[in-house]
């Protein structure tokens, strides 16, 4: 098996562990196999597996199941936690695209929205403490989500690339932890178990840093495009 540079790009350990697992199939001429160059639009397309998921989450907390939340809420994590390879796949593949590009950040925003509307409602229902707090910064993070899109909009339209930050990527695993802690509070609270107003809260402390590192990532491209302009 031949030895794989990795760029220094790739994040902590995840980089070297994926590198180890792509380096089974490379081949003799240094490229992978078409599955392997399809595999990060495979894993970003998966996220909006999500979406449905959500809504069949709601009714099985609605109806008070007790066998399907935790089943569907596993699901959802497994899915949200595909964003930390697609992109390091495509890069140690060669197998970067504008498509992908565009796609990643778009899905993660549907995904993350159709979360964020089961959460909210279900709080209003069973969790009502935090539920005001919850509205707020639901309603704050989507406005983030659309001034970060508008920018990074500005950006390629400029054909400015943007360096390399990890602000975006640790929103995205706030983002992971905040929805978690979240689902199982509603269904905790559902079930009458204890435990439920903790956990809530705890997800929105978290949901509100993941806030705050959005912010960052906005400062983040401010500063490119102005750098552009000032030059």
């Amino acid at each position: 098996m031949k030895k794989l540079h990795l760029p220094v790009s790739y994040d902590g350990l995840l980089g070297p562990t994926v590198g180890r697992l792509l380096g089974h199939f490379l081949q003799n001429d240094g490229t992978y196999p078409a599955w392997v160059r399809r595999l990060p639009t495979m894993l970003t397309l998966s996220r909006l597996a999500i979406v449905p998921l959500a809504g069949i989450l709601f009714w099985s907390i609605h109806v008070e199941s007790t066998l399907w939340p935790p089943i569907l809420m596993i699901a959802i994590a497994l899915l949200f936690a595909t964003d930390a390879f697609d992109g390091t796949v495509a890069r140690m593949a060669g197998a970067t695209s504008d498509r992908g590009a565009m796609l990643d950040p778009l899905i993660d925003k549907i995904a993350s929205l159709a979360i964020l509307i089961c959460w909210l409602t279900l709080s209003h229902e069973f969790i009502w403490g935090s539920f005001i707090v919850l509205a707020f910064f639901a309603t704050l993070r989507i406005a983030l989500d659309i001034t970060l899109a508008s920018i990074a909009k500005m950006e390629k339209q400029l054909d400015l690339h943007p360096k390399a930050q990890p602000w975006g990527k640790r929103k995205v695993h706030a983002d992971l932890l905040a929805f978690t802690l979240g689902l199982v509070s509603v269904y905790l609270a559902a079930i009458g178990a204890g435990g439920a107003l903790v956990l809530s809260w705890s997800a929105v402390g978290i949901l509100s840093l993941a806030m705050v590192l959005a912010m960052l990532s906005i400062q983040e491209h401010m500063d490119n495009l102005f750098s552009y302009y000032r030059d």
